[in-house]
């Protein structure tokens, strides 16, 4: 006598091969007891491994097959003890049962995991961007003993001169005035006057930088750009404000080139419109400082002895020690602040 053939539909069929299951291990849900996909699927869920992260891991490195081992975690989960003693018991015929070497050395390499052994959730690999972000500002963290000082900035003359100019530059270039723009002119004015914050520690000696090249901070959820405005010095306002556009707007496409994120000399970084007052910025190497620019608040301060409101803006340099000193740094925010309190002499 020949036995009935399992009944279900061609998608169900398709997923029992696909994942090497047999359908008679299956009941369906169908009429007469014809299987769907669905049954499929809920029957893989069902019997699916379950391990945390670290278990997983491990049974990789050790070539352990997860379907061999007993989870002793809540809804027989495999936790990390689970596969000790699986490879225990593989590897180990004396009653000596503790650990071996090679487990002692997988667990070594996963040590900075073991926290998330316990929790629930997931591992991400980050994107190139991000970690190419994680590189450089490690390197950038732990090579250069570094300082930052603190500064605040009265920023009505520098409000009223955007004001003043924001139609005039829209209407001959096509983009808007921001205050980052009037910053970048201002520090690539100063720059000259204090050539250690446009310089470089190399292995050969310090490089002291003939052009002065300004990279801005664009961050976007998968990480941050620093587009670079080159020979800031030599451009007017206008050509500044329509060059810093151009390279956010390719930020923003995707468009930024590899070219266009060298040769920085100098970084500023500009969270203000987060709500952010003052905050400790990472120096963009090659270079040997960064300013951070944060919010401009209103805020009551003493003018002749009376007590008047102000828009202040607070501004962060952090500095690389081996080439800058404290006095050095600044002198150079000091003579910053001055320009940014009477900016249109930067115009002249």
């Amino acid at each position: 006598m020949v036995a009935n053939k399992v009944k279900a539909t061609p998608a169900a069929k398709n997923q029992a091969r696909k994942d090497n299951i047999e359908l008679d291990r299956l009941v369906g849900s169908g009429e007469n007891g014809r299987i769907h996909l669905v049954d499929v699927l809920n029957y893989l869920e069902n019997n699916k491994v379950k391990a945390t992260p670290l278990a997983k891991r491990i049974a990789e490195d050790l070539n352990i097959d997860l379907e061999n081992v007993v989870g002793t975690g809540y809804n027989r989960k495999i936790k990390k003890a689970d596969i000790e003693k699986a490879h225990t018991q593989e590897t180990i015929v004396s009653t000596d049962v503790s650990k071996s070497n090679e487990t002692k050395e997988i667990e070594s390499k996963h040590e900075n995991l073991s926290t998330f052994n316990t929790v629930e959730g997931e591992f991400e690999k980050p994107n190139p961007m991000r970690a190419t972000v994680a590189k450089r500002m490690s390197e950038s963290y732990f090579s250069a003993p570094v300082f930052t000082f603190n500064i605040e900035v009265d920023a009505t003359e520098l409000k009223e001169l955007r004001a003043k100019l924001i139609d005039t530059v829209k209407e001959s270039t096509g983009v808007k005035l921001t205050m980052t723009d009037l910053i970048v002119m201002a520090v690539s004015r100063v720059l000259p006057k204090h050539q250690a914050l446009n310089s470089a520690w190399t292995d050969n000696g310090i490089f002291r930088y003939k052009d002065i090249n300004i990279a801005i901070a664009v961050g976007l959820d998968e990480g941050l750009y620093v587009p670079v405005v080159k020979n800031v010095n030599e451009k007017s306002l206008k050509e500044i404000a329509k060059e810093s556009k151009e390279l956010a707007e390719k930020v923003k496409t995707g468009k930024l080139l590899p070219a266009d994120q060298e040769g920085n000399t100098f970084t500023i970084s500009n969270v203000g419109m987060y709500g952010i007052t003052t905050f400790t910025p990472i120096i963009n190497m090659p270079s040997s400082a960064i300013l951070g620019v944060g919010a401009t608040q209103d805020k009551f301060v003493p003018v002749n002895g009376e007590a008047k409101i102000k828009p202040i803006m607070n501004l962060s340099l952090t500095s690389d020690h081996r080439i800058i000193d404290g006095t050095v740094a600044a002198k150079f925010l000091k003579d910053l602040k001055e320009l940014l309190e009477n900016p249109l002499a930067m115009l002249v």
